[in-house]
């Protein structure tokens, strides 16, 4: 990533407040750099992530990448 876009990003970051779930799902995306439906209700208690990550996208303006996967049903 470009050092101006990252700047950019990271003056966005700081203004989600802390302890937030926002927050702690934003430390994971830029820790591990993925996160699950199924990681984010385990470890964060956040049952909405879908609604976390449309609020991170348009309300912060925080670029986030999503991507499906297609796995055999049972």
């Amino acid at each position: 990533m470009e050092y101006w876009k990252k700047v950019k990003l990271d003056k966005k970051i700081s203004k989600i407040q802390n302890n937030t779930q926002e927050k702690r799902v934003i430390d994971v995306l830029m820790e591990k750099g993925k996160i699950t439906s199924i990681e984010a209700i385990q470890s964060l208690g956040n049952t909405r992530l879908s609604a976390t990550i449309w609020n991170l996208r348009h309300a912060h303006d925080i670029p986030i990448e999503t991507t499906y996967k297609t796995v055999k049903n049972r």
